[in-house]
């Protein structure tokens, strides 16, 4: 197998998740309302979504809820990810799809 082709079974295997490696968690906000959007809005947008950061540890808001807290950028130094909190809410207790990766975010 070439290195490439390992790499992209290997994420298929994991389902892109980057595991405990994130710091923050990345959940997609529908700037327009102030709502909590699907990953899948935030990798479409052409500007209306973006993510907001929320450390692990912390709760997430449930998709169509409202968006409090969180940051707009990962603090230097710390690893965050786009994607992969619950999309019924709750405590992000680990990195979500790309942390660590193509998709993942750092200070």
């Amino acid at each position: 197998m070439t290195v490439g082709l390992v790499a992209v079974v290997s994420m298929a295997m994991t389902g892109c998740s980057g595991g405990p490696d994130a710091d923050y968690d990345g959940v997609c906000v529908d700037t327009t309302t102030g709502r909590r959007a699907t990953d899948g809005d935030c990798e479409r947008s052409s500007g209306a979504h973006a993510w907001r950061y929320y450390p692990r540890g912390t709760s997430v808001p449930a998709v169509g809820a409202p968006v409090v807290g969180g940051a707009t950028s990962v603090p230097n130094g710390l690893v965050g990810a786009h994607g992969g909190a619950p999309a019924h809410g709750g405590v992000v207790s680990h990195g979500g799809f790309g942390s660590g990766g193509g998709h993942g975010v750092g200070g």
